[in-house]
């Protein structure tokens, strides 16, 4: 369907103007796991559509609002003082400046999260990416209209921060249906015993 193909157009657009600053999962050449993350990820996953009865009809075209989440992970290095603060032996001196890098982890990584949003949100906004390199109409009214992000979390050595954006846009669902089966595939032929030369249904003159 056209949401498979506006779904690999945003994919390969991010890809083609990412230019360094994040990956795209399915792109990327290098291993995924949080250690291994030194550049931010964007992923691309369609996420629900409607297909509102006024824009489409059983025999032509049917139009389909599509949503799209746009999925987004980035890593600091936390200065390898994780293990102190899951540490119960630890001193009050030695937590408090454990949290401290955690802390400073936590902001480094915000950081870079709102910077790869403000780089895929101009990535989908430019005009020059208004149908994500389709032919003219193929997609239209794209709109990035929601931005969140989640709290950062300790994992391994580094901190991670992830988030999402909701990007919407329209297109049109050709509706193809199903391929019938060719009549000559029916033996039509009615042999009945006693007639055969299969004259049944013959006239005869007496």
């Amino acid at each position: 369907m056209q949401f498979q193909t506006v779904r690999d157009a945003i994919e390969n657009t991010l890809n083609t103007d990412a230019a360094g600053r994040y990956q795209v999962i399915g792109h990327q050449v290098q291993g995924s796991s949080a250690e291994e993350r030194a550049v931010p990820t964007v992923a691309v996953f369609y996420g629900s559509g409607e297909f509102p009865q006024s824009g489409g009809s059983i025999a032509d075209a049917n139009k389909h609002d599509a949503t799209f989440r746009l999925e987004f992970t980035a890593t600091a290095p936390s200065k390898g003082d994780l293990a102190t603060l899951q540490n119960d032996a630890a001193t009050p001196a030695e937590l408090a400046a454990a949290l401290a890098t955690f802390q400073n982890a936590a902001w480094e990584v915000d950081r870079v999260v709102d910077q790869l949003f403000s780089d895929v949100y101009g990535v989908i906004m430019s005009a020059l990416n208004e149908t994500f390199g389709l032919a003219i109409g193929a997609v239209s009214s794209r709109w990035i209209g929601q931005i969140s992000k989640d709290n950062p979390v300790p994992k391994g050595e580094v901190v991670m921060l992830t988030g999402s954006a909701v990007l919407t846009c329209t297109m049109e669902e050709q509706v193809l249906g199903e391929v019938g089966t060719p009549a000559n595939e029916f033996d039509t032929v009615v042999d009945i015993d006693g007639d055969d030369v299969e004259q049944t249904g013959v006239r005869v003159d007496n």
